[in-house]
């Protein structure tokens, strides 16, 4: 993370509308050590931009300074990346107005968005990134549009068409839009039989690791059985345990195992073990979500884990961001 100063991290005008970098450190080994670069409004539909100045960051931060500076400033007139020689006439995309009010890292305030892992609404926040989740049926294809997606056979939908639901899954998971399969999984407290479910569990599995994309885990008092699972499998593809509300001792097995979790409304209760399992998990292994549950919306959620793990919410945000690119690779 960049090491800035309050009062030397960013300084904001209304005039010019520019963006300027002063500091040897800042952009070694990019073959400059001064620049001045333009922001023209209209540009990609640019707002106002005020004048931004970052002074002071240590030289430990260059490659997160470089990922920033090749993720936003574009070269506007030609196919030539800001990142390749010569610098003259390029212009930037426009730095966010959260950047000009406070002396958060720029890094952190260029993505900023509330990521919700598993949801079964299809949200209309912009600042949300919902993966919206499909129960296969029939009719399934005409859910999927321009909204990225999770589908799959839930363990208590199994019945005698099955397997044409699995012909469906199969056919979908190819769509660019579908992101992850799920959600799908073992459930003990369903009345559908064990072998069907782990017949229907393990062709969605196969399906996953076919089509290189994600699991979305339903999991009901079935941990042991899931991790064993992922153990004889030798699964690739990244699991997440969605709904996750067990204590510290079914958290560590789950972590150990190599499978992610995704927390939802149960942490809005003090008294619920997911409480104490957000706490502690480690940063780098976990989600957000909503689910089917209408009374928190994922900004509620993700402020109520941010204060349960003692962090900001942006903080909270850029760590989840993270862990959505590593999974997701999207």
């Amino acid at each position: 993370m960049l090491s800035m100063s309050r009062s030397a991290a960013i300084s904001a005008h209304v005039e010019p509308r520019s963006y300027e970098t002063s500091t040897s450190d800042f952009w070694v080994g990019l073959g400059r050590c001064h620049e001045r670069w333009t922001t023209v409004p209209g540009v990609r539909g640019a707002p106002s931009v005020r004048t931004v100045t970052l002074a002071n960051t240590v030289p430990a931060a260059e490659n997160t300074v470089a990922r920033m500076r090749r993720s936003f400033f574009m070269d506007a007139t030609s196919e030539r990346s800001s990142c390749d020689p010569p610098y003259e006439n390029l212009m930037p995309a426009p730095l966010p107005e959260c950047v000009l009010e406070s002396a958060f890292p720029l890094h952190l305030c260029l993505r900023m968005r509330y990521i919700d892992i598993h949801s079964h609404r299809r949200s209309t926040d912009g600042e949300v990134e919902t993966i919206l989740t499909n129960m296969v049926t029939a009719e399934t294809e005409d859910l999927i549009d321009d909204q990225q997606c999770s589908v799959g056979i839930h363990p208590r939908t199994i019945d005698d068409t099955v397997d044409e639901d699995l012909f469906l899954v199969r056919e979908l998971a190819a769509d660019a839009t579908v992101v992850a399969i799920g959600e799908c999984g073992l459930d003990r407290n369903c009345s559908v039989a064990w072998p069907d479910q782990m017949r229907v569990f393990e062709d969605q599995i196969s399906i996953s690791e076919l089509h290189c994309k994600p699991i979305i885990v339903h999991c009901v008092r079935a941990h042991a059985d899931v991790i064993t699972l992922h153990r004889d499998i030798d699964a690739v593809q990244p699991w997440v345990l969605h709904g996750f509300n067990k204590g510290g001792d079914t958290l560590e097995r789950v972590i150990e195992a190599g499978l992610y979790v995704s927390f939802g409304a149960a942490i809005m209760q003090s008294d619920s073990p997911a409480v104490e399992a957000l706490r502690v998990v480690p940063a780098d292994r976990f989600f957000l979500e909503t689910d089917d549950q209408t009374e928190h919306d994922i900004r509620a959620i993700y402020a109520r884990a941010a204060e349960i793990r003692g962090v900001t919410v942006d903080a909270l945000c850029e760590t989840l961001q993270q862990n959505f690119d590593s999974v997701f690779k999207l």
